[in-house]
């Protein structure tokens, strides 16, 4: 009786709908049993923190966990012979100090010098991969 409001009123059309209704029915509560079977044998694999809500005037949002870390110096060579990564320490260290400064972002044309770079340390060559950006 409860489907009959959803289905169409003309028999042969009632049926199948019904039918279908049934149908999804059955299949939603399969995947939700085995979803919680799952959850109860694996729970930390299904704990998903609640994103933290922003603000919709923010121009940007990161996530401030970074599961994921690279030691810098092994992801270059990893990525060596790439295009995108040649100078990259020296462009990384250029485009976090004109940042740092406050510089209007052109394309990061700025040019700073090794004893500008030297002032921009990265802490134990490790570079965090957030998976989060808004």
């Amino acid at each position: 009786k409860r489907r009959y409001p959803r289905s169409g009123k003309q028999y042969h059309r009632m049926v199948s709908s019904i039918t279908n209704q049934e149908a999804i029915e059955r299949f939603i509560r399969k995947v939700t049993d085995a979803r919680n079977k799952l959850e109860t044998q694996y729970p930390t694999q299904f704990c998903h923190p609640r994103r933290s809500r922003t603000s919709p005037w923010d121009h940007y949002h990161i996530a401030k966990e970074a599961r994921k870390m690279h030691d810098l110096f092994v992801w270059l060579a990893e990525h060596a012979g790439d295009p995108a990564v040649e100078n990259f320490v020296v462009r990384l260290k250029d485009h976090l100090l004109a940042r740092l400064r406050d510089l209007p972002y052109e394309g990061d044309e700025n040019e700073f010098s090794d004893n500008d770079r030297d002032c921009v340390l990265i802490s134990d060559n490790k570079l965090y991969e957030h998976a989060t950006l808004r």
